[in-house]
């Protein structure tokens, strides 16, 4: 569910594959309770594995077919090595990490129900997870990232939440899955959409209508809290690895940070500014202006060493001048995020609002400006606004955590803090007297 580098969006060539189903014979989806009383979490991945998430530490590992169960090795998409093995035995499992004797796992009973609702002529289509435990329930509407993919039968969160006493919804994007409508990145459509949602939960005698909130991560933290004020009576909301600043802050971030990090100067980072500049008048064109002056830039700076090091996924004015204009204006109009507004920013909103809400970021994060929205969100905090911000040491965009070998090698796991931290949010807004009192 992680939302990619708009950078790696616009690379014009850009393939992206599509992962079978895994193999359902045994259907592991869901939340699990070890002999300890620890939760861990197991939704599909790649192919035909599975992803386990242990809530505690963060830890994770992809789950391969192996024998007559599964097998995970010690790194986060690894088979071998096997550091653990996993078999179904009647309705439980039977869970080995190498070197331990055999636990037992079983599976945390929840309710689950399949809902729609119509958004502007398209009905989208969603999956309710509750807890088994008396209603009505406190429950978060998950709020999707860029991806292009169905989120219902797929996400591990609706049963992470619904494993600790309040409800999920998970629900397919527009055009996406089982809903239909066109797929869209425009925030005020997506908000639309996750608004609607919340209405209809707000219907359901099994949900209480006073603690209906938001949690957006990536992409979402534009759209959830958007999609919290055109309900107009959430609780809360999560930002999870989102932004305040707008979509071209972020790509014009991530072209200067890759400028820097390869050992760029104080001039190198001015001449790559208006680089990027240039190159987003004509992307705020429809491709239609301004490719004068980015072809001047782009000659200007062919031959310096900050340009030559520049990966053409490192940013929009990077992938536009690794092709030929005609290539461009040809092609990229359709890899293009569709409906976006380039220039959308949360900044208005948030001053507006009365939400509680906690920004949760990842302190190395290389496709969002952490600092910058950490500042914006204290700025607020500081005019008395219930929000809070909280940066996770060491984490990448999705609060992965990578070893010395960095990104090269692939992360080795979740932030140990992460999951935790989403939950006591949770559990504690849901237990304070309801800031807003409006009902939708």
């Amino acid at each position: 569910m992680h939302m990619r580098s708009w950078s790696i969006l616009f690379v014009l060539m850009l393939a992206r594959s599509v992962c079978a189903a895994p193999d359902t014979s045994h259907d592991l989806l869901g939340a699990w309770r070890l002999d300890d009383g620890s939760i861990v979490t197991i939704a599909p991945s790649a192919d035909d594995t599975w992803r386990f998430r242990q809530i505690k530490d963060g830890s994770s590992g992809r789950l391969h077919p192996h024998a007559d169960g599964w097998q995970a090795g010690p790194g986060f998409t690894d088979r071998d090595p096997a550091a653990l093995v996993v078999r179904m035995e009647g309705d439980r499992l039977s869970w080995m990490a190498s070197g331990t004797d055999a636990r037992l796992a079983e599976r945390v009973a929840v309710q689950e129900r399949d809902i729609e609702w119509q958004v502007e002529g398209a009905t989208l289509r969603g999956r309710l997870v509750l807890p088994t435990t008396p209603g009505p329930h406190p429950v978060v509407v998950l709020v999707h990232g860029s991806e292009r993919l169905p989120a219902v039968g797929q996400w591990h969160e609706p049963y992470m939440l619904a494993a600790h006493g309040i409800a999920g919804l998970v629900y397919d994007k527009r055009g996406t899955g089982l809903s239909d409508g066109d797929f869209t990145a425009n925030f005020q459509q997506l908000a639309a959409d996750a608004a609607a949602g919340a209405t209809r939960l707000a219907a359901l005698p099994e949900i209480d209508r006073n603690r209906i909130g938001f949690a957006g991560f990536s992409q979402g933290g534009w759209v959830a809290p958007l999609a919290a004020k055109k309900f107009g009576a959430a609780r809360a909301v999560l930002v999870a690895y989102g932004m305040v600043d707008s979509p071209l802050h972020e790509d014009r971030w991530q072209c200067l940070q890759a400028v820097r990090s390869d050992g760029g100067g104080p001039n190198d980072l001015a001449e790559a500014g208006k680089f990027v500049d240039a190159a987003h008048q004509v992307l705020t064109s429809d491709l239609r202006e301004g490719w004068a002056a980015f072809k001047t830039e782009v000659r200007r700076n062919h031959d310096k060493a900050w340009f030559q090091q520049l990966e053409a996924d490192a940013c929009i004015a990077a992938s536009f001048a690794a092709y030929p204009a005609w290539v461009v204006r040809t092609f990229a109009r359709r890899r293009l995020p569709p409906g976006i507004d380039w220039r959308y920013d949360s900044h208005t909103l948030l001053a507006d609002s009365s939400t509680p809400m906690l920004w949760l970021l990842a302190s190395d994060d290389s496709e969002a400006a952490t600092t910058d929205t950490v500042a914006a969100v204290q700025r607020l905090a500081a005019t008395g606004k219930s929000f809070e911000v909280a940066v996770l040491k060491g984490a990448e965009h999705g609060m992965l955590m990578f070893g010395q070998g960095g990104r090269e090698a692939g992360p080795t796991g979740y932030h140990p803090e992460y999951f935790t931290r989403v939950l006591a949010f949770w559990e504690r807004v849901f237990a304070e007297p309801a800031v807003l009192s409006k009902n939708p």
